[in-house]
């Protein structure tokens, strides 16, 4: 018998939205590492596959192809092996790095789709249990940014619009005779720049319940340990890291990951070695994507009509 004393804890509810599919569409090589972190770990620690997709190379100052090699090697970094399997780096002439760049919500969406449909023509790790498969449906849970694009970067806000439009106008599609429906979680930008930039709020909890969950550990590995003698104990025991993730409102439309992790992410990063400039050290020190993604679940207007006219039925 093995015994399992695990040091991250996750709460009875901490479970992320139904889905077959977790796909993270992100602007840029290094937008994933920077500000998603906590939500990729988060779900990667519950057993889930999440894919990535950058819609374009980052090829601003010529370095797109050193950026597509980078964010492959940040994706290992992070968990996601092999990363060419589950992640992809678009390079096409209307979606291109630039803050004059103006990126359409058709070529959004297309290239969207078009990484649902190779997902699904590849096949994911849950085909062969997942009940949705065997009744020809799938759910895609779309991961992104916000309106404010958490830097404001033009092509962040693109990005979010342009999936806006895919959860209102275009949220389903038979794609290889299998109902594809998605839903858009959105990363909180968050606007006050002392919660973004000084996240000691976060730090302190986190901090807190880390020491509180090694030394309960460390006890219970104490305990086990001599209880079983010579018995080996799960060596997954001694891994020091917090994950967190939770889900906290009754209609499930904001969903929390939390995670302290910071040597992590400063190894996720600095794979990014042609864009780990010294501002970019300091963000994953201070920045509160580091350490806490608060994602909000975006709800198209004639939906939210909907629900508000059934209400007041």
């Amino acid at each position: 018998e093995r015994v399992a004393a695990s040091i991250h804890s996750i709460h009875p509810n901490s479970m992320p939205p139904q889905a077959e599919i977790f796909l993270l569409v992100v602007a840029h090589p290094d937008d994933e590492s920077m500000f998603f972190s906590p939500t990729i770990c988060s779900l990667l620690d519950q057993h889930q596959t999440i894919h990535i997709l950058s819609l374009s190379n980052g090829n601003f100052d010529g370095l797109g192809k050193t950026r597509e090699v980078e964010l492959m090697r940040a994706a290992e970094v992070l968990g996601i092996s092999p990363p060419r399997k589950y992640v992809s780096c678009l390079d096409v002439g209307h979606l291109q790095d630039g803050p004059k760049e103006i990126w359409k919500v058709g070529a959004i969406t297309d290239a969207v789709w078009g990484e649902i449909s190779r997902i699904l023509q590849k096949g994911t790790p849950r085909d062969e249990s997942s009940a949705a498969n065997d009744r020809g449906s799938c759910n895609v849970a779309i991961i992104t940014f916000d309106e404010s694009g958490v830097s404001s970067h033009p092509n962040h806000i693109d990005v979010c619009n342009g999936l806006r439009h895919m959860a209102s106008i275009d949220r389903s599609r038979k794609i290889h005779d299998m109902n594809v429906s998605l839903c858009v979680w959105e990363l909180d930008s968050i606007t006050n720049p002392l919660t973004k930039y000084c996240p000691l709020m976060e730090w302190i909890p986190m901090v807190v319940g880390f020491l509180w969950r090694t030394i309960c550990s460390s006890v219970g590995l104490i305990v086990a340990s001599g209880c079983l003698g010579d018995q080996k104990v799960d060596s997954r025991s001694k891994s020091l890291r917090f994950i967190e993730a939770s889900s906290e409102d009754d209609a499930s439309t904001t969903w929390n990951c939390r995670m302290f992790r910071p040597l992590l992410i400063w190894r996720a990063m600095a794979a990014h070695h042609s864009q780990f400039v010294w501002y970019r050290r300091l963000s994953v020190l201070f920045s509160r994507f580091s350490y806490r993604n608060t994602l909000k679940l975006h709800v198209p207007i004639d939906r939210l009509n909907n629900q508000k006219v059934s209400k007041k039925v």
